[in-house]
């Protein structure tokens, strides 16, 4: 019995290790800049916001960021955003749209104690990140695009050398 539940946790832990890159070199990536990505959006939606308008395809800009609530690393960037969102908030040409890879059941319980303020699109059979090539590289998951979905910029807006990168694009595209 004790020989199965270890062989269980070992089985487990490779799971979540190749579910969950960590490296950090841009090799692995499949989407590029000029690259564009395709939107889903009859994904299962997570409402946090009560902005039934928050996923309109009209937006000049988009930021589109996918996480996975299995993978720890994935997770914590999908949550900075509570913290980050506000950078763009007011701005009626960008658009935020957050993917999560998880089953509503899994979603709801962790999101009870990370408290979304924004909408969420369940990627429940992680068709939006293999129809977009998405790596699984947690900082490689957010994408700054333009009206038609092409890429501008690859990364979160976290740091203020990247928030200024998302204003040089966005700026250089009026």
């Amino acid at each position: 019995m004790r020989r199965n539940v270890i062989v269980m946790w070992v089985v487990l832990l490779l799971a979540l290790f190749l579910s969950c890159t960590q490296t950090k070199t841009k090799d692995h990536l499949t989407l590029q800049i000029g690259d564009s990505i395709r939107l889903m959006l009859d994904q299962v939606i997570l409402d946090n916001s009560g902005d039934s308008l928050y996923f309109r395809k009209s937006f000049r800009y988009k930021i589109i960021t996918y996480g996975n609530v299995y993978c720890h690393p994935c997770w914590e960037k999908v949550v900075l955003w509570k913290q980050h969102l506000y950078k763009f908030e007011g701005d009626e040409n960008i658009g935020f749209f957050c993917y999560v890879y998880s089953s509503p059941k899994d979603f709801q319980e962790i999101n009870k104690d990370a408290k979304l303020p924004f909408p969420v699109l369940l990627d429940v059979n992680e068709r939006f990140r293999v129809v977009n090539k998405l790596s699984n590289i947690p900082e490689y998951l957010t994408f700054l695009v333009d009206q038609n979905n092409k890429v501008l910029f690859i990364g979160a807006p976290f740091s203020p050398e990247e928030y200024k990168q998302y204003l040089k694009n966005i700026n250089s595209e009026k």
